[in-house]
């Protein structure tokens, strides 16, 4: 079944990158992408993804941390897949030098099935990572990312 997928990244080209790798193993998906906090919540409302790829530092005042409390109040279920280029100890949220799976509440918590730091990221294990949150097969070819 094809799933809608919201890419938020405050990087156009990142977002680019993450939409022609997703496409490549998943071409009947729709993607659609945010480049804020404030448009990512707006987008999620009105168009319901099934996976949000979500960037937590973003350019403007409302951080992926954010993005993903303001969902949960919501009532909206998307599987969440963090992506950062920062270190594994949140700097902000509401538990400062914790890690950031332990910024959210569990009902916000549940929403988060993966995490992912920039720095080596592995196309391969993110494909994945899609692959599960979409309850679909492990695409072939993975292995080669």
């Amino acid at each position: 079944m094809a799933k809608k997928v919201l890419i938020v990244e405050d990087h156009e080209g990142n977002a680019n990158t993450f939409r022609d790798y997703i496409l490549t193993f998943f071409p009947k998906w729709t993607i659609f992408s945010a480049l804020s906090g404030r448009d990512a919540i707006a987008q999620t409302m009105a168009q319901s993804p099934d996976i949000i790829i979500l960037d937590i530092a973003l350019a403007d005042q409302i951080s992926g941390i954010r993005v993903v409390q303001e969902i949960a109040k919501s009532g909206k279920t998307p599987r969440i897949i963090l992506i950062t280029a920062l270190d594994d100890q949140a700097t902000d949220g509401p538990r400062p030098g914790r890690p950031w799976m332990e910024q959210f509440e569990p009902n916000e918590k549940a929403l988060v099935v993966g995490f992912f730091q920039k720095s080596g990221l592995k196309w391969g294990d993110l494909i994945t990572a899609i692959a599960n949150a979409a309850n679909e097969p492990i695409p072939e070819g993975i292995e080669d990312l």
